[in-house]
């Protein structure tokens, strides 16, 4: 082959091997950005289950395990944000009385756990003191319980 050939046929590799390292790069954003709709369409319907024009009108009844679970995180973000340390908890008893005495004692400790798993709060037992719920608010990335720290009454503005 000669010499002019094979330049060509060399660059015509390259251009090749670029345009398929393009081409993977292509999908993997797509997988990137598919897995990223999925994720915003699964919170968007979370949101949209959370959302009403009165919340407080909603029975107990009718609450799902998740929206107790945002009421829950909501009042201690609410808190925090009043407070100079910018963290708040609640025990069995606060959880009780946010829903008007409704849930049993187990589905309290339930929903309390399940509100810690979120970043920015956690959820303690310890020996000789009552299970907790807490939140730094620091911590918390959560834009829609940002939102309600900021609006709430004394709630910091970030």
């Amino acid at each position: 082959m000669s010499e002019t050939l094979q330049a060509k046929f060399d660059d015509l590799e390259a251009r090749f091997e670029a345009l398929n390292r393009a081409r993977v790069a292509a999908f993997d954003r797509i997988d990137e950005l598919e897995a990223e709709n999925e994720r915003l369409s699964t919170r968007l319907a979370e949101i949209e289950q959370l959302v009403s024009p009165d919340p407080e009108s909603v029975a107990y009844e009718q609450l799902t395990r998740s929206q107790k679970v945002h009421r829950i995180r909501k009042k201690l973000v609410e808190h925090a944000a009043s407070r100079q340390t910018g963290k708040s908890q609640m025990e069995y008893k606060d959880v009780k009385w946010l829903f008007n005495g409704h849930p049993s004692p187990g589905h309290c400790y339930d929903l309390m756990e399940l509100a810690g798993e979120l970043e920015g709060f956690s959820y303690e037992t310890s020996d000789g003191r009552s299970n907790r719920v807490l939140v730094n608010f620091e911590g918390v990335n959560d834009e829609a319980l940002i939102h309600a720290a900021n609006n709430a009454p004394g709630g910091r503005r970030v």
